[in-house]
């Protein structure tokens, strides 16, 4: 993957601030990797979660709904296992609730 000129720039002034500093482990940039790869596994989980919780209550899922899952942001994939618990179909699951239209 190919950095932005800025993204760079901040590594390497990161960098050069750690080695000056003589700071050991884990530098600024590794923890922002682990971070980032902690929310994507975060996610991978919910929605595998949420996959098994949609084919126990409705069947299988055709790939259409597997896609959606894996584009879905956290919010909206704890959003849609909250729905799951009460929808009686598989599209009720997608739809907002009324008190959620209101929201932004």
């Amino acid at each position: 993957m190919k950095q932005s000129p800025e993204m760079l720039s901040l590594a390497q002034t990161l960098f050069a601030y750690e080695q000056e500093k003589h700071m050991p482990y884990v530098t600024s940039i590794e923890q922002m990797g682990l971070q980032k790869g902690r929310l994507e596994g975060r996610q991978e989980g919910e929605a595998a979660v949420l996959l098994r919780l949609l084919e126990r209550q409705f069947g299988p899922v055709d790939e259409a709904v597997r896609e959606r899952l894996a584009r879905a942001d956290d919010a909206t994939l704890l959003h849609w296992c909250e729905r799951v618990l009460t929808a009686e179909t598989l599209e009720e699951v997608w739809l907002e609730s009324r008190s959620d239209s209101g929201k932004s």
